[in-house]
């Protein structure tokens, strides 16, 4: 994450996208991946990237990136995606 903010510092007119993202496991994903996105976005908050420059949505189990018939794959599907834009 501090990393992020480096790249921010650099670039202060870019805008932070972060996502939020689950498996399908579970009857409250779109609350959990909402706050996994809000989370980060707070932790960015803290480290010193303003308000209006993150922009954060949340996707719950909606945008895979692998098949949830495994544990591998629902691990991978537990994650925020962190994308900057210049």
């Amino acid at each position: 994450m501090e990393n992020i903010v480096k790249i921010w510092k650099k670039h202060p007119i870019s805008v932070v996208h972060i996502s939020g993202h689950t498996d399908n496991t579970g009857e409250n994903n779109e609350e959990l991946s909402q706050k996994r996105a809000n989370e980060t976005a707070n932790y960015l908050k803290k480290l010193g990237v303003p308000e209006g420059n993150i922009n954060v949505s949340w996707f719950a189990d909606t945008r895979k990136v692998a098949q949830n018939n495994t544990e591998k794959g629902k691990e991978k599907n537990r994650r925020v995606e962190i994308k900057i834009k210049f």
